[in-house]
């Protein structure tokens, strides 16, 4: 790249490691050997950030001229959707089975598109002229996921009806996750806190205050075993223990 890298991301398959940078463009690389695979200009102005889909073959990317493109990868790289709406976008995901994209943008708006013809089935406003920190689907892809203020809410992916409401930290929520299962819901806090909640339900399962610090992310592992977060004074914690000791029939029966 000729100015600074912006975002890196791995293709779920793990063939590919795809750049985004403030020269404008996107580098697709073959992680086995280094060598540029592809390379395009993708926006006007800085390249914000990128998604990869659960299936490898599209990759989301946020511009500077305020808009959300996806490109197939398949062959040689070309935009299958212009995603625009709102001046500022933050987060985007795809649906498990790589058919959707939702973004949330900084006025607490989510869009959700379907990636083959373009279309928005589905907009609303997630949080109250709040920004929304993260947004992604549920392991099944019924539910979406949103952070944003003090609160974590899940919607029905299909109306976006409120499902959930996980009310509890004292000060701004992060970032969120599902576990793989999708049952259990992590959300890391500026109140130096980490929780595990129920999705079904939305009942916190345990409260994490160990880093002493601002929590800034939050992680399960693929396989649901382990829980790891980290915070701004640099401390990364990952925990092996924690979904047993709170939960130890229900997440051993989840994890077989």
């Amino acid at each position: 790249h000729d100015a600074a890298i912006t975002a890196l991301v791995v293709s779920p398959d793990g063939q590919w490691v795809a750049t985004a940078s403030c020269d404008s463009t996107i580098i697709i690389w073959d992680a086995r050997d280094a060598c540029v695979s592809q390379e395009w200009i993708a926006h006007v102005g800085h390249v914000q950030d990128l998604a990869f889909s659960p299936d490898s073959r599209y990759i989301a990317s946020a511009g500077q001229d305020r808009t959300v493109a996806v490109w197939d990868i398949s062959g040689s790289a070309h935009q299958v959707a212009s995603l625009s709406g709102h001046e500022f976008f933050l987060r985007a995901a795809f649906s498990p089975e790589s058919t959707h994209i939702v973004v949330g943008y900084d006025d607490g708006m989510h869009h959700v598109w379907n990636v083959a013809t373009g279309q928005e089935p589905l907009f609303w406003q997630a949080h109250e002229n709040v920004r929304a920190f993260n947004v992604e689907f549920s392991p099944n892809g019924r539910l979406l996921l949103s952070a944003g203020d003090k609160a974590v809410k899940t919607w029905d992916a299909d109306t976006s009806a409120t499902v959930q409401s996980f009310e509890g930290h004292e000060s701004l929520v992060t970032e969120a996750c599902f576990s793989s299962c999708g049952k259990y819901i992590a959300s890391a806090s500026s109140d130096e806190t980490v929780r595990v909640w129920r999705t079904s339900d939305g009942a916190c399962l345990a409260t994490l205050s160990d880093h002493g610090h601002w929590v800034s992310h939050v992680s399960f592992t693929p396989d649901g075993t382990m829980l790891w977060s980290a915070a701004r004074n640099g401390t990364v914690l990952g925990r092996n223990s924690v979904m047993q000791d709170v939960i130890p029939d229900e997440f051993v029966e989840d994890v077989r």
